[in-house]
């Protein structure tokens, strides 16, 4: 699927001023890992809670030049392209803008209430 490291986006939480909301996720996730995938012609770094049934995806900022005026619609399929390569049938029920090019989704996978 992708190499994981250190989730780097919880890094820009903290340097981008956090709101409690922010701050709330930033300890979520900050245990995880991201893992690097592709997807829309971008590169992504994701990182999942299934226990949670919960994702931040970010662009990876890493790699080569990419798109900054990237919409929602293109976060949420790559959401859904990560969930589908994770083996897990998935459908994203929502999500919100965490900061400029990183979003939240919740998600819901078969067999799971």
């Amino acid at each position: 699927m992708g190499r994981s490291y250190l989730l780097p986006l919880l890094l820009a939480f903290a340097a981008a001023g956090c709101t409690s909301e922010t701050s709330s996720t930033t300890r979520v996730y900050a245990a995880s890992s991201a893992t690097m995938f592709e997807a829309a012609k971008l590169h992504w770094l994701v990182s999942d809670k299934p226990e949670k049934g919960a994702l931040v995806i970010q662009l990876d900022s890493f790699g080569a030049r990419q798109a900054t005026d990237v919409p929602r619609q293109t976060f949420e399929q790559a959401a859904t392209a990560f969930l589908a390569r994770s083996g897990r049938k998935c459908r994203v029920l929502s999500g919100s803008e965490l900061m400029a090019q990183t979003y939240e989704f919740a998600y819901r996978c078969d067999g799971r209430s």
